[in-house]
């Protein structure tokens, strides 16, 4: 008996707390400038969503590559061929950005096909021509001759979307139905898994099927934030490129069949915000340090040198060293910018004239780890391979309030020892440094073109 009536109580608050949940709801994401009416609350986010998919579909196309089948084992297959059906068809998304019959679409969906087509929302069917690829983004852009204008969505929105924010993706019509995701934004900016490229993406918290590959990602006010992408190979996790970059990238290739960008042939290191004050006038953000200035490169000409702290170029700041090579990639090659940077605690303005990057100039430009902050008033950032074979690290950033002016240290110099250790990760200073007691001296041996010197220094 007692037993049924903790049972009808128990029964009786689950009831009592899911009547709360469904009239008490969190308020739905506030709308900026919407384009179309907003949906009245939470409880009709689900017709929100269906409303924001069918307010794009006429500007969603789907994507039929015909490939060439070739017999591989499962696990050998990229994920481009994967997503290859037995017919030899690969199916995909695209989105119209221009009313003539430009298309945008991923690189993985068209890269090797005997032909492609493109499939309306009005049921027609056409063939495309491929105007280029981008494979740094994963894009691609097509032509198709429809006879007459095609329907462009708002791609007028600024492209910045807050984690937390809801996003809706969409695809072609397939069989009939079109489809269609949810989900929220984690990051609006951030690398997918394994790639190894510069360019950032929208990450959201869900998969991106490969017939919704090459759709928009939409935000709840009708706006196209992106371009749905296959990248990154984690499941729960999806990404998509910032319309910006889609459209930067589109423009490209529609004037010169490809996505040039420009490159200064430096190496660097980001450093955060603190890491980057301990050099004295900086502004709040991150900047980059640079390690290394490649010989007849564009960074060598504009007499950018080693130890230099980099802190904006054409007036945008550099907040971190892969931001640094997406700002210099869209400045026109031949083009004349100016750097803002930080030598020896003083600012200084240089002229540097980026050049068109190959990929083995593209290549060259390195980010090394960011810096770790030691207890003798310096930040130390770990050697590239192959840079030295005798090990040490590298002075990233030294605190002129704590290392005194008459100890003989500079940024760029490489510690090899410390108190007779070899060194070869910061984390092994750090740790040395912790065991010491506050107010010991640590010996240092540092290298400096070439030469090797004692010096000592204090731990705080």
């Amino acid at each position: 008996m007692r037993g049924d009536v903790l049972h009808k109580r128990v029964l009786a608050l689950v009831l009592v707390a899911g009547a709360a949940l469904l009239g008490c709801e969190p308020a739905p994401p506030e709308l900026v400038a919407p384009l179309m009416e907003p949906a009245p609350g939470l409880d009709n986010l689900q017709a929100r969503i269906s409303d924001v998919a069918g307010f794009v579909e006429p500007s969603v196309v789907l994507v039929r590559t015909r490939c060439l089948i070739q017999a591989q084992r499962v696990e050998e297959r990229s994920v481009a061929s994967r997503a290859i059906n037995e017919s030899g068809l690969r199916v995909g998304s695209g989105l119209i950005f221009d009313a003539s019959g430009l298309i945008l679409t991923t690189a993985q969906q068209v890269r090797d096909g005997l032909a492609v087509f493109v499939e309306l929302p009005d049921g027609r069917e056409l063939p495309a021509a491929l105007l280029g690829i981008d494979e740094l983004t994963d894009l691609a852009v097509l032509r198709i001759e429809a006879g007459d204008e095609l329907p462009v969505p708002d791609l007028n929105g600024d492209g910045k979307l807050e984690p937390g924010r809801w996003v809706v993706g969409v695809g072609g019509v397939l069989r009939g139905s079109r489809s269609v995701t949810h989900g929220l934004v984690l990051a609006p900016e951030r690398l997918p898994a394994g790639y190894a490229g510069y360019e950032s993406f929208i990450q959201t918290n869900f998969s991106v099927l490969d017939e919704l590959a090459g759709g928009p990602l939409v935000a709840l006010d009708g706006r196209v934030a992106g371009l749905l992408t296959t990248l990154g190979d984690r499941p729960g996790l999806g990404y998509a490129v910032p319309l910006r970059t889609a459209l930067w990238v589109a423009g490209e290739i529609v004037a010169d069949g490809r996505a040039d960008r420009s490159f200064l042939g430096l190496s660097g290191s980001s450093l955060t915000p603190g890491q980057a004050r301990l050099r004295g006038q900086v502004p709040a953000g991150g900047a980059v340090m640079v390690t290394e200035v490649r010989p007849q490169t564009p960074a060598a000409e504009a007499g950018i040198k080693p130890g230099d702290l980099l802190l904006s170029i054409q007036g945008q700041p550099i907040m971190d060293f892969k931001g640094m090579q997406r700002l210099v990639a869209r400045i026109p090659a031949y083009t004349a910018a100016g750097i803002e940077l930080v030598r020896y605690g003083e600012k200084k303005q240089l002229q540097v004239t980026p050049l068109p990057a190959t990929a083995e100039q593209a290549a060259i430009e390195s980010e090394w780890p960011q810096g770790t902050e030691t207890l003798i008033g310096i930040s130390v950032v770990a050697l590239p391979e192959g840079a030295d074979r005798r090990g040490g690290v590298m002075i990233a950033a030294i605190d002129p309030a704590t290392v005194q002016q008459a100890v003989d240290l500079r940024v760029g110099d490489v510690i090899l020892e410390a108190d007779g250790y070899p060194l070869s990760s910061p984390e092994q200073l750090a740790t040395l440094l912790w065991s010491r007691t506050p107010g010991a001296s640590v010996l240092l041996t540092a290298l400096r073109d070439g030469a090797k010197r004692a010096v000592a220094v204090e731990v705080r």
